[in-house]
């Protein structure tokens, strides 16, 4: 009778760990993005409760890419700049989307402007914020931090149904 073993699994070296660390923060921006993107979609398909579950989702992943990069020592400048391009999106023109897609479309007119001086002022907030603080030490915030004002706009609508 024939015995079949496993293969031997290959121990992982300090080396390979390293090189593998910053994708772990930069894959919970990027599960934000994918929030960000989902949550547009679901909004422009009328799921606004689902579009709204997303935006939630991704501030999670935004809480932990930073606490993760932190953790395992691999924060970046590059880190630091996708972070805020994704924020951009998931917090600043997807709650945007979604409350034009649930309310401000049915009004009619130039309403859609509301989209974009939300947007515009997330950017601003962003650039802002990169700029000021770049290079320091980030103790502490000035002002709203994006991922809340695009959490508090987008759960408006869970609010507004009850």
């Amino acid at each position: 009778m024939m015995v079949i073993r496993p293969p031997k699994m290959r121990r992982l070296r300090r080396a390979d760990m390293r090189r593998a660390a910053p994708a772990l923060p930069n894959g919970f921006t990027i599960g934000n993005l994918f929030f960000g993107i989902f949550a547009i979609v679901d909004a422009s398909r009328g799921e606004y409760e689902r579009a709204v579950l997303w935006i939630v989702l991704g501030g999670i992943c935004d809480g932990f890419d930073g606490r993760v990069a932190r953790a395992t020592g691999t924060g970046s400048r590059f880190g630091e700049e996708l972070d805020s391009l994704v924020d951009a999106i998931s917090f600043g023109l997807a709650p945007a989307m979604i409350i034009y897609f649930s309310v401000l479309q049915q009004e009619g007119g130039a309403l859609w402007l509301l989209v974009f001086i939300f947007s515009a002022c997330a950017v601003i907030r962003l650039a802002r914020f990169n700029v000021t603080q770049a290079g320091t030490k980030k103790t502490h915030f000035v002002g709203l931090p994006s991922p809340a004002a695009g959490c508090t706009l987008a759960t408006y609508y869970w609010f507004s149904q009850s």
